[in-house]
């Protein structure tokens, strides 16, 4: 799968299905660097009844309080990933994405990101 370069950043177009069958489109950004995985929590209709922690995140971007929860899956590079810890915040007002593909979701997906010809390739991919 490859990303597109918008201001530097490599994006890549994710699906999360969260509660029921409802999936939902995200335009994710790449993050090596971020330990978790991440979606802005507008794109959701939070279930509180999901267990459930608040935690603080801070970054060069700053810190604030998230909300994290399982999502049912979330898709991209042609793979998916049952019952995935996502951390949901205010991402989309802030940076322009409202998705971050944390270090978390690349490892359990085994991709490696080729950045001589801008994209990632998930384990199972050849």
């Amino acid at each position: 799968m490859y990303f597109k370069l918008d201001g530097g950043l490599k994006i890549l177009p994710i699906v999360v299905e969260y509660s029921g069958s409802v999936k939902v489109q995200a335009k994710a950004l790449v993050d090596t660097g971020s330990a978790g995985t991440a979606l802005d929590i507008k794109l959701l209709s939070l279930d509180p009844s999901r267990a459930s922690r608040i935690v603080e995140l801070a970054g060069i971007g700053g810190s604030q309080d998230v909300v994290i929860q399982k999502v049912n899956s979330i898709q991209f590079a042609h793979k998916a990933v049952s019952d995935f810890e996502v951390e949901l915040g205010d991402f989309a007002n802030r940076f322009g994405f409202n998705a971050i593909i944390g270090s978390d979701l690349l490892e359990v997906l085994g991709a490696c990101v080729d950045y001589e010809r801008g994209g990632i390739r998930a384990s199972s991919e050849r």
